[in-house]
């Protein structure tokens, strides 16, 4: 029995191995335009994710280095939500503290060179420095950041709200386009991990092709490697992603595996200039969140002192992050979460429409909140009015200015003639 058993599988291998012979080391390798079309394809079938994780950081070298090469100046832990739905985003940092301990007080990093905690260091079209919300505020040793903060847009209005504060902020989409990246206001951070990160709902030139697969062979130089290799026991085709306008003196190095439709299992950043890994990227544990779309419940990310920094504290990585997805499904995001409910008493700062930050609070009654934005208006109004000067003012100080002017004429006129005289 055993033997039959045997021999049958060893048929069904075998018919598999000549129904797909890509998917074996040494196996032919799928075209560049095969595998665009496969992602494509995905791409088009993904019209909503909700993804909820955590991410954990640790420092695998001396905390110096640690903070001097990568930035990093606090261990710690946060659990983040993302969701996108068309041109609705959602985002959300939850923490246990507002507190973080400086790894390394006697290492103090330049301008140029802002702190980050337990989050990745960059987005596609981000500065390294800018992946926080906000960043840390410093007093001695002890490092302070908004505890929790979620932030939602229904597709016209931006909506911000400061847990640790209790504020709100609503402001109209178009308002926001010159104020930067919406990173970080949705933290859009988890499709950023898999190359699969959206245009700015700000800004949508601000397109990001260069993160998105397969969007990125057509705005990088691309290059297809000849062989297949294997990551653990799954055989990828290797792509190189070079002349990536979001990096510098940099290029993106990608494994995609053809049985999780080229969904990517590792990536690396490295230099363009000596070949060295500045960031690994190793995803695993994949979910299919819908038809032929594959997702990582896991990423483990490494972090590498730059090319300028010592040979010896280049050999090895200086900070891990471990991310750890707690709730992930797709193609079934309801408008409601788009719509962040804003609870009684919160003081709400209100720039949409004609306001220019009109203030109120949060009445415990919903019913009576028309009431409560009216009474602001007429508060505003008369507070307004009250710095502006009246008509009738106006136009007496007119009339004296003019026959201030008047007289000083006078005056002059007659020096002149005087003088002539």
């Amino acid at each position: 029995m055993g033997l039959k058993y045997g021999l049958v599988l060893c048929a069904a291998c075998a018919f598999i191995a000549l129904l797909e012979p890509s998917l074996a080391v040494g196996g032919p390798v799928p075209s560049l335009e095969v595998i665009s079309d496969g992602l494509q394809a995905r791409a088009k079938i993904l019209d909503s994710l909700y993804i909820k994780y955590r991410i954990r950081n640790e420092i695998l070298g001396t905390p110096e280095d640690a903070k001097r090469y990568a930035r990093v100046v606090a261990v710690g832990e946060e659990v983040k939500v993302y969701a996108f739905k068309g041109d609705k985003r959602y985002g959300a940092v939850f923490r246990s503290t507002d507190k973080y301990k400086d790894i390394a007080p006697s290492v103090r990093l330049s301008e140029d060179k802002k702190p980050q905690i337990a989050v990745p260091p960059k987005f596609a079209d981000k500065a390294p420095e800018q992946a926080l919300r906000r960043a840390p505020r410093t007093r001695g040793d002890i490092l302070h950041v908004d505890k929790d903060y979620i932030g939602a847009s229904d597709g016209e209005i931006i909506q911000k709200y400061f847990a640790s504060e209790n504020r709100m902020h609503l402001i109209d989409k178009e308002k926001m386009k010159s104020s930067g990246s919406d990173a970080g206001d949705f933290n859009p951070e988890y499709l950023w991990l898999v190359f699969h990160s959206l245009p700015d709902v700000f800004d949508p030139a601000r397109t990001r092709a260069g993160h998105r697969l397969p969007d990125a062979f057509s705005v990088c130089r691309t290059r297809l490697r000849p062989d297949l290799e294997n990551i653990g026991e799954a055989p990828c085709v290797v792509i190189e992603l070079d002349n990536v306008a979001e990096l510098k003196d940099a290029m993106l190095l990608l494994w995609c595996d053809p049985r999780l439709n080229y969904s990517v299992r590792r990536w690396e950043k490295r230099s363009s200039k000596t070949g060295q890994v500045l960031e690994r990227y190793e995803l695993g544990d994949f979910q299919e969140v819908a038809k032929s779309v594959w997702l990582p419940k896991s990423c483990v990310r490494d972090a590498w002192a730059p090319p300028e920094a010592p040979e010896q504290i280049r050999k090895s990585p200086l900070v891990r992050w471990k991310y750890t997805v707690l709730e992930l499904h797709a193609n079934d995001v309801q408008d409601d979460l788009f719509k962040v409910k804003i609870p009684p008493g919160t003081q709400v700062v209100d720039s949409t429409g004609k306001h220019a930050g009109l203030t109120y609070t949060m009445p415990a009654d919903a019913s009576h909140l028309d009431d409560v934005i009216q009474k602001a208006i007429v508060e505003e109004k008369g507070l307004s009015d009250a710095m502006t000067p009246s008509s009738s003012r106006q136009i007496f100080l007119t009339i004296n200015i003019l026959v201030l002017l008047a007289l000083i004429s006078i005056f002059v006129w007659r020096q002149l003639r005087k003088r002539r005289a």
